[in-house]
């Protein structure tokens, strides 16, 4: 059974650390910038030697407030491990939960 780690926001070392091995420069840039708000990031899932790497948006409605915002949540996929990288909007106020399943 692969094992599942989440973070949110995190600094070099703590994403160097859970990390399933070796990935390619581009994707360990991606996991490591922080959300933009012009058209980048693109959502995608690419293929590689033996991982899969993964840019997803998540829609965020507060009805409150009447708007929506969108949370990048990129992913490294390898056989031994689900590694979940969670990015803070600009201006969205941090969330210090957890999705089910994560530690």
């Amino acid at each position: 059974m692969a094992e599942w780690i989440d973070l949110l926001d995190p600094e070099e070392q703590a994403l160097h650390d859970a990390l399933p091995g070796e990935v390619h420069d581009r994707a360990y840039e991606q996991l490591l910038r922080p959300t933009r708000h012009d058209d980048e990031p693109r959502p995608r899932l690419e293929g590689h030697d033996h991982y899969v790497f993964g840019v997803f948006l998540v829609p965020i409605a507060i009805r409150e407030e009447d708007r929506v915002f969108y949370q990048e949540v990129d992913i490294i996929a390898a056989r031994e491990r689900l590694l979940t990288v969670r990015k803070t909007p600009e201006g969205a106020i941090r969330s210090t939960s957890s999705p089910r399943g994560s530690p």
